[in-house]
């Protein structure tokens, strides 16, 4: 079944926005409220800057997560592969 796109509005930062998304409205606004968290936070703990300089930093911090996230999923996947051959050798010599 195809997905239709859609126009989804949100805010960030008190800016609208409109993005046009296969996406299912509640994980594309529940991922536009993150970003706009993100960028409230940041703006917290830099003080004043520029609205740029704060995106940046933001879009620097949602980085480092999705990096660190991935380097975390691949370490899992190693260690369930590992798992599985280790059944697996457990199996064949029960065979």
């Amino acid at each position: 079944m195809e997905k239709k796109e859609k126009i989804i509005t949100f805010n960030i930062l008190g800016e609208k926005y409109k993005i046009k998304t296969e996406m299912d409205e509640d994980t594309a606004l529940r991922i536009a409220n993150y970003v706009n968290n993100q960028i409230e936070e940041t703006s917290k703990r830099v003080g004043y800057a520029s609205q740029t300089k704060i995106a940046v930093l933001a879009a620097l911090n949602i980085a480092q997560e999705l990096f660190l996230g991935k380097k975390d999923m691949a370490g899992l996947e190693k260690k369930i592969e590992q798992a599985c051959k280790r059944i697996e050798k457990v199996l064949e010599e029960n065979n």
